[in-house]
């Protein structure tokens, strides 16, 4: 019925184990971000409301990429 499911339910699957390995995948986006694509944004802000990078990311806000990004790039 929906075309993305499969693709979802794959990535989810193959997220589960950086539960604790998040750095991993913070260092894949910054390297995605460094060929050129669009990504999801790295930044944060600490509680003086200054931009820092980000030191963490839950992986399934790594999905945030797919739903954010326009669909003519790569997350």
């Amino acid at each position: 019925m929906f075309t993305w499911k499969p693709i979802y339910i794959e990535l989810a699957e193959k997220l589960m184990p950086y539960r604790s390995r998040q750095h991993e995948l913070l260092e894949l986006l910054r390297s995605m971000k460094s060929s050129g694509l669009k990504i999801i944004s790295l930044d944060d802000q600490n509680p003086k409301n200054t931009g820092m990078p980000l030191a963490e990311i839950d992986p399934f806000t790594f999905f945030a990429c797919f739903n954010s990004v326009p669909s003519t790039t790569a997350c």
